[in-house]
């Protein structure tokens, strides 16, 4: 599936005190932008 990655991180960078080390995101909007899935 195609899709854009909007305000990306990662946990290790964001989390320092854990042991973590994932790369997120806060939005993904899907190809031709009808889906937006919003983290939180």
């Amino acid at each position: 599936m195609v899709h854009t990655r909007i305000r990306k991180f990662n946990t290790r960078e964001t989390y320092p005190e854990q042991n973590l080390d994932n790369d997120l995101c806060q939005a993904v909007i899907t190809h031709g932008g009808k889906t937006v899935y919003l983290r939180g």
